[in-house]
């Protein structure tokens, strides 16, 4: 099967089987938690709330998700920072090993360095996902506490640098999430990163269990119970990413297979209310302000 028609399945998969509330076989997408270990402090992450040990996924853990199923696209990342993780680029190399369509993770980019954009092209990565929350030292700083944004942005430039001279590289997204603090920058930010990456993006702020009174910007039905699976990196399998404290736990993928954990009573539950009632009669989704 072709790249272009695997990518064209994933896309119809993702967007389509939410509307007409058709459950698949396998999620089309995981999650999968490399670590909740992060080196900064910013101020709109539901890291806050997040009582459980710091931790890093091992490779069986990785291994038991992937042989359990092959979905179209994987996501390596959480609720921390992946390139913390010393084997990030082996578990990229071995999703793409095990046919995944389209792998990718989240980064605030600071622990990019050379060698790394080497591995990442060599593992097969396909999409590099940056956040850089603003258009200057001040306003970026003050939002990603620790960050250095000099720094960041070196790297940002270096790492593109790198790609751009492989056929075969990933291609960059950056990113930015959109509050009173950056909302003026957004034009400069454009301008400023657009020759770095091959697509910008301009997000909301996310408000999964509602706790910062964020407007909810999602419709009454989410689509994810019908899109993705979320796994820590101990193994625990959750319906969705804002899941962020693990109520709704599915099990384990040592003791539960993705297809169990798809397929199962709690998330034919989520699905049900989803459809009928809206978010307002799941627990877990009332409060919900964003989705991924």
């Amino acid at each position: 099967m072709t790249r272009l028609i695997r990518q064209a399945m994933y896309r119809i998969r993702w967007k389509i089987l939410p509307r007409i509330k058709w459950v698949s076989k396998f999620p089309t997408h995981i999650d999968i938690e490399s670590t909740n270990a992060c080196n900064l402090r910013c101020k709109m992450c539901c890291r806050d709330f997040m009582t459980e040990k710091i931790g890093y996924i091992e490779f069986n853990t990785v291994k038991a998700v992937l042989d359990s199923c092959i979905p179209y696209s994987v996501k390596f990342n959480w609720r921390g920072e992946p390139l913390l993780h010393k084997d990030i680029a082996y578990y990229i190399k071995y999703a793409k090993f095990r046919g995944v369509h389209e792998v990718s993770f989240n980064t605030n980019g600071l622990g990019l360095t050379q060698e790394l954009a080497a591995q990442l092209i060599d593992a097969g990565l396909d999409w590099l996902i940056i956040s850089v929350d603003g258009a200057t030292k001040e306003t970026y700083e003050s939002i990603r506490t620790g960050g250095d944004f000099e720094k960041l942005f070196k790297k940002i430039v270096h790492t593109a640098f790198i790609f751009s001279e492989h056929d075969n590289a990933p291609k960059i997204r950056i990113q930015i999430c959109k509050q009173k603090a950056n909302q003026h920058e957004i034009e400069r930010w454009r301008e400023l990163f657009s020759p770095y990456a091959d697509q910008l993006r301009v997000g909301k702020l996310h408000d999964p269990q509602g706790k910062r009174g964020y407007k909810s910007v999602i419709p009454q039905s989410c689509p994810q119970p019908w899109q993705r699976l979320t796994v820590d990196w101990k193994g625990n399998i959750y319906p969705c990413p804002s899941d962020y404290q693990g109520h709704k736990l599915l099990g384990n993928i040592y003791d539960t297979s993705i297809h169990s954990a798809w397929h199962s009573p709690r998330m034919q539950y989520i699905r049900y209310n989803l459809a009928l009632y809206g978010r307002s009669s799941v627990a877990l989704c009332r409060k919900c302000s964003s989705y991924c």
